[in-house]
């Protein structure tokens, strides 16, 4: 972001793979963030999280928000829909309040969800499907107009 190499974005110069973000205990963000990278977040989040690979949430971090991304673990609190493309780990000191998403899930022992949850091949079906109605709306919102 603040590098004078504009060829660089977002990616690690020496193989090419997407770079890491860590944001540490006592930033703030109020906003959406969206990465092609990792994400490791121990602060407190207003807003929505979309990473194209891991996010893990620490325990410091207090999410109010939507997550989605390819896997994540969560340590912390997450108050939104949590959905994972793969696998979802529920740390012992993680909480979920909200709906969760994943192909797979763990909890560990003192780990929470309060919500419903959604697992497997239904997930590969819900993608489908919030694809079709995206398209579903977009006509619907041309016929309106005309």
């Amino acid at each position: 972001m603040f590098s004078k190499d504009k060829g660089s974005k977002g990616v690690d110069k020496k193989d090419g793979s997407p770079r890491n973000n860590h944001i540490e205990q006592g930033t703030k963000v109020v906003g959406d963030l969206i990465t092609t990278g990792s994400l490791r977040h121990d602060g407190e989040m207003e807003g929505n999280i979309i990473a194209d690979q891991k996010v893990v949430l620490g325990p410091t971090c207090k999410m109010d928000g939507n997550l989605k991304a390819t896997s994540a673990e969560i340590s912390g609190e997450v108050n939104g829909t949590v959905e994972i493309s793969d696998l979802l780990t529920i740390k012992a000191s993680g909480v979920i309040n909200g709906d969760i998403i994943a192909n797979k899930m763990t909890i560990e022992p003192g780990g929470m969800f309060n919500g419903t949850s959604k697992m497997g091949a239904v997930v590969k079906d819900i993608n489908q499907n919030d694809r079709k109605n995206q398209g579903q709306g977009r006509q619907d919102r041309q016929e309106r107009s005309a």
